[in-house]
């Protein structure tokens, strides 16, 4: 097939009449002026030879969205977070409770206390201040099979336990539901190949 300009639209200027496969993928930088292109194609500012007077569909993501999408992502996103919350509670939430039965002791308090006060996160501090309580709570995450290969588990490490300002067993509901990340969402991808 052979595109051919007719007409200047938005960014696209004057080019000689280009051959093209009948199948061709458009790659390019954001801002290259694909879309340009295609809208062009569109409106007959540039026609495929041949297909001059056809009737040319763009369709662009906004064309796939659902009218709902807005509710259904709403309620994916709740019952995620329910789900989340139960995995917490039933196999995370215990294990909590028994590292810091194990860690109880004068400078688990003042950790407490001191990311409280200046909201900083618990796990992380607790890196610097209680390194052994850090590396039980990494390799309680790392050893068990059910939390490390769970997406979900995962999404909690990284968006509540990684960043609350509490110590992992006295997340409570309200707080937990308000800090986690859905695993559906883009930065999740990032979250969960961040850690070394």
């Amino acid at each position: 097939m052979q595109i051919k300009f007719v007409q200047a639209y938005n960014s696209i200027e004057q080019f000689d009449p280009v051959d093209l496969a009948d199948f061709t993928v458009l790659t390019g930088v954001n801002g290259s002026g694909k879309s340009h292109l295609l809208e062009a194609i569109k409106n007959k500012k540039v026609v495929i030879a041949g297909m001059e007077q056809a009737n040319i569909i763009h369709f662009n993501y906004e064309s796939f969205r659902l009218d709902n999408e807005a509710a259904f992502n709403a309620q994916q996103i709740t019952e995620e977070k329910s789900e989340a919350w139960n995995i917490f509670q039933q196999k995370i939430q215990p294990i909590a409770v028994s590292l810091r039965q194990r860690n109880q002791n004068n400078d688990f308090e003042n950790l407490k206390i001191e990311c409280d006060t200046y909201k900083k996160s618990f796990l992380k501090t607790a890196k610097e201040l209680l390194p052994n309580y850090w590396l039980q709570v990494k390799k309680s995450f790392k050893n068990n099979n059910s939390l490390k290969n769970n997406i979900i588990a995962k999404s909690i490490f990284y968006s509540v336990i990684n960043r609350t300002h509490l110590p992992i067993d006295e997340i409570e509901e309200i707080e937990f539901k308000k800090t986690i990340n859905p695993t559906f969402l883009k930065m999740t991808f990032y979250l969960l190949n961040s850690e070394k």
